[in-house]
């Protein structure tokens, strides 16, 4: 029953898409782009909106309607805070499609931005993360290391990250054990679906 102009409507969509996004991602990703279908290109909430769907799109594997949202948002100038979330989620897109190279210079260029929120710096920790380790770059354990020394100083996608990234190293070294408790540990640490 939204239509565009319809700010409590589209307000309902995008607090429901959130509310789900985690358990029925398909379904997150519909309203997300619904709102985001419905709402101006110069509305204050575009910017939001696009943040929000390109991630329920990603977190429900739609890649290809993802990377191009995310895209075609970014042609465009944006909230420092709102083009960083995009980059993130454009990062873990590139990585999921195997251009972890690039999605790579995409984590690094959020991480390159001053002041960024904590709950932003660790989404791009998260990203750069996923990448390095799918380029198996030496980086990819000292980094991990560097998040599993505190654990409790980053949110929770941050240090799933770095166990999932030090159990693929310490699968490369033959180490099968070791990698799949590290993998078991991951899997007791996250809930949900990370974006």
């Amino acid at each position: 029953a939204a239509h565009p102009g319809d700010s409590a409507s589209l307000a309902d969509l995008d607090r429901a898409a959130a509310k789900i996004v985690c358990s029925s991602p398909q379904t997150a990703a519909d309203l997300a782009m619904r709102a985001l279908e419905l709402t101006h290109p110069s509305h204050r909430d575009a910017p939001s909106r696009s943040v929000a769907a390109v991630e329920a799109l990603t977190a429900a594997g739609r890649l290809d309607q993802a990377l191009r949202v995310a895209q075609e948002t970014l042609a465009k100038p944006l909230p420092p805070v709102a083009e960083a979330r995009l980059r993130c989620a454009l990062s873990s897109i590139l990585c999921a499609r195997g251009q972890a190279s690039d999605a790579r210079a995409e984590a690094r260029a959020v991480l390159a931005q001053p002041q960024l929120p904590r709950d932003l710096r660790d989404q791009a920790m998260t990203a750069q993360l996923q990448a390095v380790a799918g380029l198996r770059d030496e980086l990819a354990g000292p980094m991990a290391d560097t998040i599993l020394a505190a654990p409790s100083q980053y949110h929770r996608h941050a240090v799933v990250a770095a166990l999932v990234t030090r159990a693929m190293i310490s699968w490369d070294k033959g180490q099968i054990g070791e990698g799949l408790e590290l993998f078991r540990d991951a899997c007791r640490y996250g809930t949900g679906i990370s974006p």
